[in-house]
């Protein structure tokens, strides 16, 4: 039995170690895409938030009037049905943050500014519109130059360029302030962003531009024309479990197929990975016509890895639960004998205590005689 408890105390050492390693790598993996630690940077009041995506169909019809409109109303009426208002003092603090885009390919170039002569054309990118707090959530690695307000009424025509456009276009990455032409429409360049390694799996072939949702929707489909915005992104209070995603999933107000409602802030938790595993399955057929875009299609592959080594760190786990039951066992068939060994050592214990403290015996005053001699 005694071989038995080392073997087990090193199996368990080990599992610990194991578990302490499988751990770190997990929380690891949940942090490294900033864009899923959006309640992080929002949630400032101590009130508790949830951050979600919803990846919309094209065929679903979601445009800015919904996105910019009727879904943040609808998101205003839940929070003052749940009585939730702003800890702030502030008036215009704001309770929830939100962020729409859609994406489509246009066609790039850029002219001699002495002569109008074109020095590049034909340079196909993936445009990205974005709205409101797009850059709250993405907060792109930029290199020069910044972001453009995607609230701008006035100059709409800005746009932020990877460094792949960049070295297509100019052959340089610093070229803040320059002028590109998107569709033949004239665009000034407010910033120029790093393609970030974590997101290259799925970030496309094309050098990518970042511009106001209306003015891309403007130069491609024209004012009348439909460019479907298919992803919402918010940032709300969340009181009680699923209280923001009812209410998203209530504001959006699409048929189930037309759109896949994600939250963010709970894909790395134990209960978002245990999800994750439960539906692994089922996520390998396609049921509802949305399209991820980049970042989502990472994070997917990010929470899949964290999924995996959340199971594997139930190994360990499962092993040390056997080891104990095993323990308790062996314990019980041989409890006799541990019970008479244990006695034995007490015995024993006591008959050497007796032997290394002796009774003292009392020292007689002068003239006291004992008991003995006076008898």
């Amino acid at each position: 039995m005694k071989k038995f408890q080392i073997s087990a105390g090193i199996i368990t050492a080990v599992c610990v170690i194991l578990i302490i390693v499988f751990g770190l790598v997990q929380t690891g993996l949940s942090k490294k895409l900033d864009c899923q630690r959006v309640v992080s940077r929002w949630a400032a009041d101590g009130t508790r938030y949830a951050q979600l995506t919803a990846v919309i169909s094209p065929y679903a019809g979601f445009d800015e009037s919904a996105a910019a409109g009727s879904v943040p109303s609808a998101i205003d009426s839940a929070l003052t049905g749940a009585s939730i208002s702003s800890s702030s003092e502030n008036e215009d603090a704001r309770l929830y943050a939100y962020a729409y885009s859609a994406e489509t390919d246009v066609t790039l170039s850029r002219e001699d500014p002495e002569n109008g002569k074109a020095i590049k054309s034909g340079i196909k990118a993936t445009a990205t519109g974005v709205g409101k707090d797009f850059f709250l959530f993405h907060r792109l690695k930029m290199l020069s130059g910044q972001y453009f307000n995607t609230d701008d009424k006035i100059f709409t025509e800005q746009c932020v360029i990877d460094n792949n456009l960049a070295w297509q276009l100019f052959g340089s990455s610093d070229v803040v302030g320059r002028e590109i032409e998107v569709n033949g429409v004239t665009f000034n360049i407010s910033g120029v962003c790093e393609v970030d390694p974590d997101y290259k799996q799925f970030y496309g072939e094309n050098g990518r531009m970042f511009l106001i949702y209306s003015t891309l929707k403007k130069v491609t489909v024209g004012d009348d024309g439909s460019l479907p915005i298919t992803c919402f992104e918010i940032c709300m209070p969340d009181p009680v479990t699923n209280f923001a995603s009812d209410a998203v999933a209530k504001a959006i107000s699409a048929d189930e197929t037309e759109y896949e409602l994600i939250e963010n802030s709970a894909r790395f938790t134990d209960r978002g990975l245990l999800a994750n595993l439960k539906t692994s399955a089922e996520r390998s057929v396609r049921q509802k016509l949305v399209v991820y875009p980049y970042w989502e299609n990472t994070a997917t592959i990010l929470a899949d890895k964290a999924a995996g080594l959340y199971l594997f760190k139930f190994v360990p786990i499962v092993i040390i639960c056997l080891l104990a039951v095993t323990e308790i066992v062996l314990f019980y068939i041989n409890r006799k004998k541990i019970f008479t060994a244990a006695v034995e050592a007490v015995k024993r214990w006591w008959k050497n205590y007796r032997y290394s403290h002796p009774k003292k015996t009392k020292k007689l005053k002068k003239g006291e005689e004992t008991g003995a001699a006076k008898v």
